[in-house]
């Protein structure tokens, strides 16, 4: 795995926003029952900076694990049959739900 120092450091600092964006909406929130606080706006807007950095380390991560995966996947974000598999199994468990309400409503 190469990018794995990058993504163990990427999905630290995604942590480390993630923390500080519940420490700010704590502060928004002690900040908007005071009237007189005028750091409410101040709050916010920092807020909304680490929720964008947030977002920016998503798709560092997100490329970083993609360009890992890529090889085996040939462009697609799932082996070929991946799909269809899991959607054959949620028919068959839809059809038998269906065939069991069938068989208590005639009860």
């Amino acid at each position: 795995m190469k990018n794995y120092i990058a993504i163990t450091e990427a999905s630290a600092q995604l942590k480390c926003a993630a923390e500080r964006i519940g420490t700010l909406s704590s502060a928004l929130e002690i900040a908007s029952q005071n009237k007189n606080d005028k750091s409410f706006d101040d709050y916010e807007e920092m807020r909304l900076q680490e929720l964008e950095q947030a977002q920016k380390l998503v798709l560092i991560v997100t490329n970083l694990i993609a360009e890992e995966t890529e090889a085996g996947h040939n462009d697609d974000a799932f082996f070929q049959g991946e799909l269809t598999d899991v959607l054959g199994e949620r028919e068959a468990e839809a059809t038998e739900e269906t065939e069991d309400d069938d068989e208590e409503s005639e009860n």
